[in-house]
Protein backbone atom coordinates (compact mmCIF):
# COMPACT_ATOMS: atom_id res chain seq x y z
CA UNK A 1 0.00 0.00 0.00
CA UNK A 2 2.73 2.36 1.05
CA UNK A 3 4.77 1.32 -2.66
CA UNK A 4 1.56 2.60 -4.42
CA UNK A 5 1.29 6.24 -2.59
CA UNK A 6 4.77 7.07 -3.14
CA UNK A 7 3.89 5.73 -6.93
CA UNK A 8 1.15 7.93 -6.90
CA UNK A 9 2.83 10.78 -5.16
CA UNK A 10 5.75 10.93 -7.81
CA UNK A 11 2.69 10.82 -10.70
CA UNK A 12 0.99 13.80 -9.11
CA UNK A 13 4.69 15.73 -8.72
CA UNK A 14 5.55 15.07 -12.14
CA UNK A 15 2.47 17.13 -13.52
CA UNK A 16 3.08 19.51 -10.90
CA UNK A 17 6.79 20.60 -11.82
CA UNK A 18 6.77 21.01 -15.30
CA UNK A 19 10.38 20.54 -17.02
CA UNK A 20 12.58 24.15 -16.72
CA UNK A 21 14.15 25.22 -19.75
CA UNK A 22 18.31 24.93 -19.24
CA UNK A 23 21.76 25.42 -21.15
CA UNK A 24 21.59 26.75 -24.45
CA UNK A 25 18.15 24.47 -25.34
CA UNK A 26 16.39 27.37 -24.37
CA UNK A 27 12.73 27.81 -23.89
CA UNK A 28 10.07 28.49 -26.73
CA UNK A 29 8.81 32.26 -26.55
CA UNK A 30 6.01 34.51 -29.07
CA UNK A 31 8.09 35.71 -31.78
CA UNK A 32 8.30 39.35 -31.71
CA UNK A 33 8.14 40.09 -35.54
CA UNK A 34 7.69 43.94 -35.56
CA UNK A 35 11.26 44.21 -33.17
CA UNK A 36 13.22 43.33 -37.44
CA UNK A 37 14.57 46.67 -38.98
CA UNK A 38 15.35 44.20 -41.92
CA UNK A 39 13.05 43.71 -44.07
CA UNK A 40 12.81 39.77 -45.31
CA UNK A 41 11.18 39.47 -48.66
CA UNK A 42 9.87 36.46 -49.72
CA UNK A 43 12.46 35.09 -52.06
CA UNK A 44 15.10 35.67 -48.55
CA UNK A 45 12.20 33.86 -46.63
CA UNK A 46 14.55 31.01 -46.72
CA UNK A 47 17.54 32.74 -45.67
CA UNK A 48 18.26 32.96 -41.60
CA UNK A 49 17.90 36.43 -40.06
CA UNK A 50 21.25 37.30 -38.58
CA UNK A 51 18.98 39.69 -35.92
CA UNK A 52 16.62 38.64 -33.39
CA UNK A 53 13.26 38.83 -33.97
CA UNK A 54 12.64 34.81 -34.85
CA UNK A 55 10.35 35.85 -37.91
CA UNK A 56 10.22 34.37 -41.00
CA UNK A 57 9.44 37.41 -43.18
CA UNK A 58 6.85 38.62 -45.56
CA UNK A 59 4.11 36.64 -47.32
CA UNK A 60 3.74 37.15 -50.92
CA UNK A 61 0.61 38.89 -49.88
CA UNK A 62 2.29 41.44 -47.39
CA UNK A 63 5.32 41.71 -49.95
CA UNK A 64 2.96 43.05 -52.29
CA UNK A 65 0.63 45.28 -50.32
CA UNK A 66 3.54 46.79 -48.49
CA UNK A 67 5.13 47.73 -52.00
CA UNK A 68 1.58 49.14 -52.69
CA UNK A 69 2.58 51.44 -49.46
CA UNK A 70 6.19 52.21 -50.70
CA UNK A 71 4.91 53.56 -53.91
CA UNK A 72 2.04 55.90 -51.90
CA UNK A 73 4.13 56.93 -49.68
CA UNK A 74 6.86 58.02 -52.55
CA UNK A 75 4.51 59.47 -54.71
CA UNK A 76 3.09 61.80 -51.46
CA UNK A 77 6.29 62.59 -50.80
CA UNK A 78 8.06 63.11 -54.18
CA UNK A 79 10.70 60.31 -53.18
CA UNK A 80 12.10 57.66 -54.57
CA UNK A 81 13.22 55.55 -51.54
CA UNK A 82 13.36 51.29 -51.75
CA UNK A 83 11.42 49.18 -50.40
CA UNK A 84 14.01 47.89 -47.44
CA UNK A 85 14.62 51.96 -46.76
CA UNK A 86 11.02 52.90 -45.91
CA UNK A 87 10.44 49.73 -43.69
CA UNK A 88 13.77 50.65 -41.43
CA UNK A 89 12.34 54.29 -41.60
CA UNK A 90 9.28 52.73 -39.94
CA UNK A 91 9.12 53.05 -36.10
CA UNK A 92 7.79 49.87 -33.88
CA UNK A 93 4.60 50.29 -33.77
CA UNK A 94 4.13 50.96 -37.49
CA UNK A 95 5.82 47.90 -37.86
CA UNK A 96 3.58 46.23 -35.55
CA UNK A 97 0.03 47.44 -36.93
CA UNK A 98 1.38 46.54 -40.41
CA UNK A 99 2.50 42.97 -40.18
CA UNK A 100 -0.79 42.31 -37.49
CA UNK A 101 -3.24 43.40 -39.76
CA UNK A 102 -2.13 42.30 -43.01
CA UNK A 103 -1.34 38.73 -41.52
CA UNK A 104 -5.34 39.15 -40.51
CA UNK A 105 -6.21 40.02 -43.33
CA UNK A 106 -4.31 37.12 -45.36
CA UNK A 107 -5.71 34.55 -42.66
CA UNK A 108 -9.15 35.49 -43.00
CA UNK A 109 -11.31 34.03 -45.87
CA UNK A 110 -14.62 35.79 -47.19
CA UNK A 111 -17.11 32.91 -46.26
CA UNK A 112 -19.64 32.24 -48.07
CA UNK A 113 -18.35 34.35 -51.26
CA UNK A 114 -17.94 32.46 -53.93
CA UNK A 115 -13.85 33.15 -55.98
CA UNK A 116 -13.60 35.81 -52.82
CA UNK A 117 -10.34 34.53 -51.63
CA UNK A 118 -9.02 36.20 -48.65
CA UNK A 119 -9.80 39.46 -47.42
CA UNK A 120 -6.50 40.75 -48.32
CA UNK A 121 -7.19 40.20 -51.90
CA UNK A 122 -9.93 42.55 -51.44
CA UNK A 123 -7.04 45.62 -50.53
CA UNK A 124 -5.90 47.45 -53.98
CA UNK A 125 -2.98 49.05 -51.86
CA UNK A 126 -2.20 50.28 -48.46
CA UNK A 127 -1.79 54.24 -48.50
CA UNK A 128 -1.24 54.73 -44.94
CA UNK A 129 -0.09 53.09 -41.53
CA UNK A 130 -0.80 54.63 -38.66
CA UNK A 131 1.35 53.80 -35.26
CA UNK A 132 1.05 55.26 -31.83
CA UNK A 133 0.54 59.10 -31.60
CA UNK A 134 3.71 60.02 -29.42
CA UNK A 135 2.30 63.16 -28.89
CA UNK A 136 -1.08 62.02 -27.85
CA UNK A 137 -0.93 58.28 -26.95
CA UNK A 138 -4.17 58.67 -24.81
CA UNK A 139 -6.86 60.13 -27.21
CA UNK A 140 -8.03 59.44 -30.24
CA UNK A 141 -8.57 55.73 -30.58
CA UNK A 142 -10.26 55.81 -33.88
CA UNK A 143 -6.32 57.52 -35.54
CA UNK A 144 -4.03 55.43 -33.98
CA UNK A 145 -2.73 51.82 -35.36
CA UNK A 146 -4.39 51.74 -38.43
CA UNK A 147 -4.17 51.28 -41.88
CA UNK A 148 -5.63 53.28 -44.54
CA UNK A 149 -5.94 51.44 -48.30
CA UNK A 150 -8.04 51.61 -51.50
CA UNK A 151 -10.89 48.48 -51.67
CA UNK A 152 -10.74 47.02 -54.95
CA UNK A 153 -13.98 47.11 -57.10
CA UNK A 154 -16.89 45.33 -55.53
CA UNK A 155 -15.04 44.66 -52.47
CA UNK A 156 -17.82 46.19 -50.39
CA UNK A 157 -20.74 44.09 -51.76
CA UNK A 158 -18.39 41.04 -50.93
CA UNK A 159 -17.87 41.91 -47.56
CA UNK A 160 -21.68 42.60 -47.17
CA UNK A 161 -22.31 39.31 -48.61
CA UNK A 162 -19.79 37.13 -46.35
CA UNK A 163 -20.65 35.39 -43.57
CA UNK A 164 -17.49 36.66 -41.93
CA UNK A 165 -18.79 40.06 -41.66
CA UNK A 166 -22.45 40.78 -43.21
CA UNK A 167 -24.52 43.92 -43.48
CA UNK A 168 -21.97 46.92 -42.14
CA UNK A 169 -23.07 48.90 -39.42
CA UNK A 170 -23.27 52.22 -39.03
CA UNK A 171 -20.14 54.74 -37.32
CA UNK A 172 -21.41 57.76 -35.67
CA UNK A 173 -19.20 59.28 -33.76
CA UNK A 174 -15.52 57.63 -34.67
CA UNK A 175 -14.06 56.81 -37.95
CA UNK A 176 -15.09 59.89 -39.50
CA UNK A 177 -15.49 60.10 -43.33
CA UNK A 178 -15.35 55.99 -43.19
CA UNK A 179 -19.69 55.81 -41.89
CA UNK A 180 -19.50 52.26 -43.16
CA UNK A 181 -18.42 50.04 -40.28
CA UNK A 182 -17.82 45.91 -41.29
CA UNK A 183 -17.04 44.06 -37.97
CA UNK A 184 -16.05 40.48 -37.99
CA UNK A 185 -18.59 38.57 -36.01
CA UNK A 186 -17.74 36.22 -32.48
CA UNK A 187 -15.30 37.21 -29.95
CA UNK A 188 -12.78 39.87 -29.88
CA UNK A 189 -10.12 39.61 -31.43
CA UNK A 190 -11.77 40.77 -35.04
CA UNK A 191 -10.81 43.01 -37.75
CA UNK A 192 -13.18 46.38 -38.38
CA UNK A 193 -12.92 47.63 -42.20
CA UNK A 194 -14.52 51.09 -42.47
CA UNK A 195 -15.11 52.55 -46.19
CA UNK A 196 -16.32 56.04 -46.83
CA UNK A 197 -19.49 56.99 -49.00
CA UNK A 198 -17.80 55.92 -52.30
CA UNK A 199 -17.03 52.41 -51.12
CA UNK A 200 -13.59 52.78 -52.39
CA UNK A 201 -11.47 54.15 -49.60
CA UNK A 202 -10.72 52.04 -45.57
CA UNK A 203 -10.06 52.69 -42.87
CA UNK A 204 -8.70 49.14 -41.54
CA UNK A 205 -7.86 47.98 -37.33
CA UNK A 206 -7.99 45.00 -35.21
CA UNK A 207 -10.25 45.63 -31.80
CA UNK A 208 -8.72 43.93 -29.06
CA UNK A 209 -11.17 44.93 -26.21
CA UNK A 210 -14.63 44.09 -25.71
CA UNK A 211 -17.47 46.44 -24.67
CA UNK A 212 -20.81 46.30 -24.14
CA UNK A 213 -23.50 47.37 -21.05
CA UNK A 214 -21.49 45.07 -18.20
CA UNK A 215 -17.54 45.17 -18.91
CA UNK A 216 -15.56 48.02 -20.80
CA UNK A 217 -11.80 46.69 -21.37
CA UNK A 218 -11.29 49.82 -22.91
CA UNK A 219 -12.39 49.85 -26.43
CA UNK A 220 -12.65 53.51 -26.73
CA UNK A 221 -9.23 53.66 -26.12
CA UNK A 222 -5.93 53.81 -28.45
CA UNK A 223 -4.98 50.31 -26.60
CA UNK A 224 -7.82 48.53 -28.32
CA UNK A 225 -6.39 48.39 -31.63
CA UNK A 226 -2.75 48.16 -30.72
CA UNK A 227 -1.67 44.48 -30.95
CA UNK A 228 2.16 45.06 -28.38
CA UNK A 229 -0.89 46.65 -26.03
CA UNK A 230 -0.96 45.41 -22.35
CA UNK A 231 -2.90 47.89 -20.67
CA UNK A 232 -5.14 46.91 -17.95
CA UNK A 233 -3.78 43.76 -17.74
CA UNK A 234 -4.69 42.51 -21.17
CA UNK A 235 -2.52 40.79 -23.13
CA UNK A 236 -3.40 42.03 -26.98
CA UNK A 237 -0.59 39.97 -28.44
CA UNK A 238 -1.76 36.98 -26.66
CA UNK A 239 -5.03 37.14 -27.81
CA UNK A 240 -4.15 37.90 -31.60
CA UNK A 241 -1.90 34.94 -31.62
CA UNK A 242 -4.63 32.70 -30.34
CA UNK A 243 -7.00 33.69 -33.36
CA UNK A 244 -4.74 33.77 -35.76
CA UNK A 245 -2.23 31.08 -34.80
CA UNK A 246 0.28 31.16 -37.63
CA UNK A 247 3.29 32.10 -35.55
CA UNK A 248 5.65 30.20 -34.67
CA UNK A 249 7.55 30.37 -30.63
CA UNK A 250 11.54 30.74 -31.00
CA UNK A 251 13.57 29.36 -29.15
CA UNK A 252 15.85 31.62 -27.10
CA UNK A 253 18.63 31.01 -24.95
CA UNK A 254 18.20 31.30 -20.91
CA UNK A 255 21.20 32.71 -18.79
CA UNK A 256 21.93 33.55 -15.57
CA UNK A 257 21.54 37.56 -15.86
CA UNK A 258 18.00 36.29 -17.31
CA UNK A 259 16.75 33.54 -14.48
CA UNK A 260 17.75 36.58 -11.86
CA UNK A 261 15.11 38.51 -13.31
CA UNK A 262 16.87 40.51 -15.56
CA UNK A 263 15.46 39.50 -19.13
CA UNK A 264 17.40 40.13 -22.53
CA UNK A 265 15.03 41.64 -25.39
CA UNK A 266 14.88 39.00 -28.05
CA UNK A 267 16.15 35.74 -28.91
CA UNK A 268 19.96 35.20 -28.35
CA UNK A 269 21.86 33.46 -31.58
CA UNK A 270 23.37 30.52 -31.00
CA UNK A 271 26.91 29.40 -31.22
CA UNK A 272 26.95 29.86 -34.96
CA UNK A 273 25.60 33.38 -34.11
CA UNK A 274 22.73 32.22 -35.95
CA UNK A 275 18.78 31.72 -34.82
CA UNK A 276 17.80 27.81 -35.21
CA UNK A 277 15.90 27.42 -38.12
CA UNK A 278 13.75 25.11 -36.07
CA UNK A 279 12.01 27.45 -34.09
CA UNK A 280 11.64 30.38 -37.19
CA UNK A 281 7.67 31.00 -37.65
CA UNK A 282 6.35 30.43 -40.39
CA UNK A 283 3.01 31.68 -42.36
CA UNK A 284 1.06 28.71 -43.03
CA UNK A 285 -2.16 30.40 -45.27
CA UNK A 286 -5.41 28.89 -44.37
CA UNK A 287 -4.33 27.69 -40.95
CA UNK A 288 -7.39 28.16 -39.20
CA UNK A 289 -8.58 30.88 -41.35
CA UNK A 290 -11.09 33.59 -39.39
CA UNK A 291 -11.51 31.47 -37.17
CA UNK A 292 -11.93 32.26 -33.19
CA UNK A 293 -10.23 30.45 -30.54
CA UNK A 294 -12.12 30.49 -27.18
CA UNK A 295 -10.35 31.85 -24.21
Amino acid sequence: MRAQSAALCLVLLSFAQPNEPTGAKGEIRPPLPWKMTKYISPAERAVEPWEPGCWAGMSEEQDRLFRTFVAARNLDRGASLGVEEVWAGLDEWERATFLSITYAMEHTDLAGVKRSGSLSRQIEAITEIRGKDLKDPDHHGDKQFRLYGRLREGAFRLLEKSSEFGAPGKNIWAHRGYPFSFRMKGEVPKLQVSTDETHQKADIDIDYRRWNIFSNEGHTHPSNSDVTSDRGGIDNYDRYRKRWPGWRGCEVQVDEDERNGNEQVGPQPNSLGRLSRRSLPRNHPGETAGKADPY
